[in-house]
């Protein structure tokens, strides 16, 4: 154990065992060059991990020490005092001055509940699977990562997955926990919309209720032949649309089967 230079600890189910099994075992590789850890710490008193419990417990005793990375989420259950935890910020600068590590720091506090939690990891990211992302996920490049699972109680929005699709480009399977849909974009204040030179993908976004949510949308301009493809002819029903609001519809090109479809605003054929 003592000639060890190289070792990689992996723990992908929740554990409670950090400091009674796991230091231990480390303190024992006094000839360690690199350390790669990768584990999710349930615990019930309010302190996370954090670059100090790191040092002072193990890394001090590993002098030879050269490259050192990791992926540590603690969850806290049932602890008082949360309002006193770090944040974010305060982890990433310890982190920094501490091992002079860049690292990700990533804190939700649920005081009702009295639950926290807080994940960190160093970067570059070193590991081919990143488990449990949520909506606090910020983006970054994650060129390693080829399993990815999202897990949260709220819903993921689209800005989120076009975000992970950016952060991940070699991922081959991804895995999602969320029972709730996915939320709306919405533009609460939108009074005009002009379509008349976007893309049909476009139209589809913003003039679809599942994807967009346009309460004030009183004015729409469009070319006749996208409105046409995104209803499919007219034959879509009219409410899974943004049309509820709408006043004024301006059309570039000639009608065909408006009178049915949109009898309730008035049409300007541009």
């Amino acid at each position: 154990m003592t000639k060890l230079k190289w070792f990689s600890l992996t723990v992908l189910r929740k554990m409670s065992c950090f400091n009674s099994a796991i230091v231990p075992l480390l303190c024992r590789m006094i000839n360690l060059e690199e350390l790669r850890l990768y584990l999710t710490e349930l615990r019930y008193h309010p302190r996370f991990i954090d670059a100090h419990e790191l040092f002072d417990e193990f890394i001090v005793h590993l002098t030879k020490l050269q490259k050192f990375t990791f992926n540590i989420k603690t969850k806290l259950m049932d602890s008082e005092n949360l309002f006193k935890l770090p944040t974010s910020q305060d982890m990433e600068r310890s982190f920094l001055e501490k091992f002079n590590l860049n690292v990700v720091s990533s804190i939700t506090i649920n005081l009702p509940e009295k639950n926290g939690t807080c994940h960190i990891y160093t970067m570059p990211y070193d590991f081919e699977y990143f488990y449990e992302l949520d909506n606090c996920f910020q983006g970054g490049i994650f060129r390693r990562v080829r399993y990815l699972t999202m897990v949260d109680t709220s819903s993921f929005g689209y800005e989120l997955f076009s975000i992970v699709s950016q952060a991940f480009p070699l991922l081959q399977f991804l895995i999602l926990t969320n029972e709730d849909p996915v939320t709306q974009i919405t533009f609460p204040h939108l009074v005009l919309l002009d379509l008349k030179f976007a893309h049909v993908d476009y139209a589809e976004l913003f003039l679809t209720k599942k994807t967009m949510n346009l309460p004030c949308l009183s004015n729409l301009i469009i070319e006749y032949d996208l409105l046409s493809k995104i209803t499919n002819e007219f034959t879509r029903n009219s409410t899974n649309f943004n049309f509820e609001t709408l006043k004024n519809l301006g059309v570039t090109a000639t009608p065909k089967m408006f009178d049915e479809y949109f009898s309730f605003l008035r049409v300007v054929w541009l």
